[in-house]
Order: structure tokens, then sequence, then C-alpha cells
């Protein structure tokens, strides 16, 4: 129930952000009050997940980083993202993000136990955020997460298990190999510290 709540809150504070789902009204189930149903304005599209090769990965990446610098500029951290929760809608090719459940809302009471339980184990999650989930509230985690979504779309391949700075140097696209590095760097202070800075990196190197 919290994570429907979180995520309802989270999509009604980031309304007209561009790359966010629109929310058309959410309920509780009139048979069942713990349940809480969310209701989206319809959109078609693949996960970025399964989506490989058809999509355009730089464009892609830029899109969703500025998505998630504007998610931040009003008060939003998705802090669970990957690419199950990176939708390309048919209707335009764009990423639209999903599944703000675990989202920092400011000013709300946070749910770090939860997300703890529920995302250390992921690849896509900070070292630092695994270590104290409080943490994954910082840019610089999301920041990560956005690195290894991008290392795994641009080697065409799983991180699992693997060093993500030493897969950097696979990277095909040489100029971007010192942007995806810093994003994934192990230390928080050696990464981006805002997503504006990402998004400059990424159109610089595109």
């Amino acid at each position: 129930m919290r994570r429907a709540q979180r995520n309802a809150a989270a999509l009604q504070q980031l309304e007209g952000i561009a790359g966010v789902p629109s929310l058309r009204d959410f309920f509780f189930d009139p048979d069942d009050q713990s349940v809480l149903w969310t209701a989206y304005r319809y959109m078609a599209g693949t996960p970025l997940s399964r989506c490989g090769v058809q999509v355009p990965t730089l464009p892609a990446l830029i899109a969703v980083a500025e998505a998630l610098d504007a998610c931040h500029q009003v008060g939003v951290i998705h802090r669970a993202l990957s690419p199950e929760c990176i939708l390309i809608a048919d209707l335009t090719g764009k990423p639209v993000l999903l599944h703000f459940d675990f989202s920092h809302v400011e000013g709300q009471q946070s749910i770090a136990s939860v997300i703890g339980s529920a995302l250390g184990a992921s690849p896509y999650t900070a070292p630092e955020a695994r270590a104290a989930p409080v943490n994954g509230r910082r840019p610089a985690a999301y920041i990560y997460s956005l690195g290894i979504v991008a290392l795994e779309l641009l080697l065409r391949q799983k991180i699992g298990d693997h060093n993500p700075v030493q897969l950097v140097d696979h990277l095909p696209e040489r100029l971007l190999r010192p942007i995806i590095s810093k994003m994934v760097a192990r230390e928080w202070a050696d990464r981006f510290q805002s997503m504006t800075e990402v998004c400059l990196a990424l159109r610089q190197g595109f």
C-alpha cells in the first residue's frame, strides 16, 4: 500500500514533466480499502529491457537523463531505475519513466527499510545505497543507476556481477567512455554530482 501511495504522490508532483506518465486518477478499491488503484493516460510501448538494438541508444539516454533531472528539480528521486522502469513509447519512440513506488518525494517519510530489502541486491543500485538506503537520495546514486543502464545498452549485455568500471573500456563509442566511467565510479564523490551535468556531458558526446 505505501508503495502505491508513494507512486501516486510522486506522479502528482511530476504532472506535466516530459518523460513521465500522466496520472489520470487514483482510488481505493471499494471492496478492499487496503488496495490503491492508479489510472494512467494510456501509452503503448515496450520496456527498454526488451527493445534491444531497435533503440537509438544515445538519444534515449539523454532523454532519460533529462527526465530524471526534471524530477529532481521538483523534489522527486526515482531510486529504482532499471531498464524495466523505462518504457519506449510506440507513438514517439521516446522513453517514459515508470514505477515510482520506491521514489523519495521531498517532504514525505522515508521507506528506507523497504527499499533496502527490495533493491539491495540490484546491480543498478549504487554501492553506497546498498550499504545505507538513505544514501539513495543523493543524485550521484541514480546517476550510477543510469550509468549501468547505459553500459548494458551500449554493450548489449547484462552487467551482472561484473565490475562496471572495467567494462567501460569495451564500449565501442570511445567518446562516451570517460562519461560512463564517471557515472559508474564506485565512490559517489567521484561521479557527476547532478543529472544536469550528465545531460550536458552526454549532449557533448553526441
